[in-house]
């Protein structure tokens, strides 16, 4: 009967050992990993005319739109198509210079301009997919421009004239995704490296005489949640 008591406290023991084991596998677990990867990207966009027009628009005021975006995308532990996007961008300013016989004008935005908006983008993350010197994780996305994109009213006084305000019909909106839009972009990505200076693409060409500077930064970790 001793025997057989002993060989069931022996039996409690390595049971609770086991027990004790797999709490440190969790707690580690934890600390150093997740469930789901999840990849920021964040930056501005920043638009101004290439300088190319027809003769016949001389008098033309042509707004273009500065403004900043934030994507966070969350994917699975081997990558893939993002399970789960939190994307949104505001106007930050509007610059509406004119050219040949247009007078100079000022432009105000309305409130609402600076109110985040969200967008969409088709996203997929490859896990060490960049082999150089270093091993990387590759982020690949692009967006489209929407057929019927937010509204911004924007206030012109031009000189000699009364203030009019006017809607910009959604192009402030779109000429900040245009740069994501033209093309796929790659980006590299690795867990727990945080990019301290932005990254910067610079006189992207998109659309309607239009050029596009983009900064990005980009950080990749591991998270517990969708």
């Amino acid at each position: 009967m001793k025997k057989l008591f002993s060989l069931i406290f022996l039996f409690t023991l390595f049971v609770g050992a086991g027990c004790a084991g797999d709490s440190d596998v969790d707690s580690n677990q934890a600390a150093t990993g997740g469930n789901y990867r999840k990849v920021s990207v964040i930056g501005t966009v920043t638009t101004k005319h290439s300088g190319v027009f027809n003769p016949s628009l001389s008098g033309l005021v042509a707004c273009v739109a500065t403004g900043t975006y934030e994507i966070n995308l969350w994917f699975s532990p081997d990558g893939g198509l993002a399970l789960k996007q939190d994307n949104k961008l505001s106007i930050a300013q509007v610059d509406c210079p004119s050219f040949g016989s247009a007078k100079s004008c000022v432009s105000t935005l309305d409130d609402s301009a600076h109110e985040f908006k969200a967008f969409d983008v088709e996203a997929k993350l490859f896990p060490n997919g960049i082999k150089s010197s270093a091993t990387a994780d590759e982020l690949q996305f692009s967006t489209v421009p929407l057929s019927s994109p937010p509204v911004t009213n924007i206030t012109i006084q031009c000189e000699s004239s009364n203030p009019s305000t006017i809607s910009d019909y959604g192009s402030f909106y779109n000429q900040i995704l245009a740069p994501f839009a033209i093309s796929t972009w790659s980006l590299t990505a690795k867990i727990g490296e945080e990019q301290l200076a932005p990254f910067s693409r610079e006189d992207i060409s998109t659309s309607a005489g239009q050029l596009s500077t983009v900064t990005y930064t980009v950080k990749e970790e591991w998270v517990n949640e969708l």
